[in-house]
């Protein structure tokens, strides 16, 4: 809803960026439906969606959004449950991309500690707030977590000081085709 809304804002103004968010748009929603009612997805299909997602952001903010992504190529294959980086994304921009007048980064990290999967979201914005901490999106995430993993999981949201906020995910590292 939040591009839909800025395509009809951009509609007035900028009749190319508008038509770029929409197509990217089309591609999220198309990936979306792939994606169907499986409940995990290799990391490197989750990212192919935070890249879609990512392209509507980067024309919404223009030049004041820069990502930086950090994916340990053994981590690519691991399962993950699907749309969990999204909604972690998401708060990254909502707090840390869209109240700065600046550019501000964001930094997507995936690395294997075993017997760990460790997935990072950290962006340089004003911290984390109760607010965010309890919002929907961390909620289900946190929730699904719990559903899916049990006790074997964690889910951490913590202000950096002076740098912003980091998302801390856990989970299981387990790749394709192999039985948990």
């Amino acid at each position: 809803f939040n591009t839909l809304n800025s395509i009809s804002a951009l509609m007035h103004s900028d009749t190319e960026s508008a038509d770029r968010m929409l197509s990217r748009l089309a591609d999220l929603l198309r990936m979306t439906l792939d994606s169907g009612s499986s409940q995990e997805i290799m990391l490197s299909r989750e990212m192919a969606i935070i890249d879609a997602y990512l392209s509507i952001e980067m024309i919404r903010f223009q030049d004041r959004l820069q990502v930086s992504k950090e994916i340990e190529p053994s981590c690519l294959n691991a399962l993950v449950p699907a749309f969990l980086l999204q909604p972690l994304v998401e708060n990254a921009i909502k707090h840390g991309v869209a109240d700065n007048v600046h550019m501000s980064t964001i930094e997507i990290r995936a690395h294997h500690e075993a017997p760990w999967l460790i997935l990072e979201v950290l962006d340089k914005g004003k911290g984390v707030s109760e607010t965010s901490r309890s919002g929907i999106g961390t909620q289900n995430t946190g929730a699904r977590l719990q559903l899916m993993y049990q006790e074997q999981h964690a889910l951490t949201l913590e202000s950096l000081p002076g740098l912003g906020t980091r998302a801390l995910v856990r989970i299981p590292f387990t790749l394709t085709g192999v039985a948990k």
